[in-house]
């Protein structure tokens, strides 16, 4: 699965309800854990020889989307203490812009607990390593305690029926703000049965 597909799937994830719930940081985290395990094509940058043999390695594992996800939490909390004392800053001159507002907000929201953002991220990346699991490039899925590799390879790098599916379900999450669960859970569900379909029929 390409980057902007991942990232759309941790979107559409987020409005299963965690962004009911905390709003569009959370959103905005899930979105971004749901591309981290890729942090390891970065390799590419030291030639194809070494994005071979590093990428689908150990950040595309259980092991290291905990890791990641930890990472990530402890990011945003650090985010939140940075804008939260920038607006306090900021107000003793005027009012701050309202996304510093925003962000700095004195909330029980996703970047007030570690554990939140911490499981959010979890369920994001979780979705990460299952999709890829699709794909034909096997993954150190047990990492660090197996190095064993696991893919089941129905698709091919890009798949259109895929890509439609995740395209149309953020689509309608525009469409229908005020019901964006229930296209959530409409695009998730399509996107089970395509690849339950492909399953079947031997991809």
């Amino acid at each position: 699965m390409t980057g902007p597909e991942h990232g759309i799937l941790g979107v559409v994830l987020a409005h299963l309800g965690f962004h009911q719930r905390w709003g569009w940081r959370i959103t905005a985290v899930m979105g971004v854990a749901s591309l981290l395990p890729d942090v390891d094509a970065l390799s590419y940058l030291a030639g194809g020889m070494a994005f071979s043999r590093y990428h689908r390695g150990p950040t595309h594992s259980l092991g290291g989307a905990l890791a990641l996800s930890c990472l990530l939490a402890l990011t945003c909390l650090m985010v939140l203490w940075v804008a939260r004392r920038v607006a306090a800053q900021w107000r003793r001159r005027g009012p701050p812009p309202l996304w510093l507002d925003e962000l700095a907000a004195p909330t029980g929201g996703p970047l007030a607990g570690f554990g939140v953002v911490a499981g959010a991220s979890m369920v994001a990346m979780a979705a990460h390593l299952l999709v890829d699991a699709l794909y034909p490039w096997p993954m150190p899925l047990l990492w660090p305690l197996s190095g064993a590799r696991f893919c089941l390879a129905l698709f091919g790098w890009a798949d259109a029926g895929v890509l439609a599916i995740l395209l149309a379900t953020m689509f309608a999450l525009g469409i229908w703000r005020t019901r964006s669960r229930r296209a959530a859970v409409g695009g998730i569900a399509a996107l089970t049965a395509y690849v339950g379909a492909r399953a079947l029929l031997g991809a």
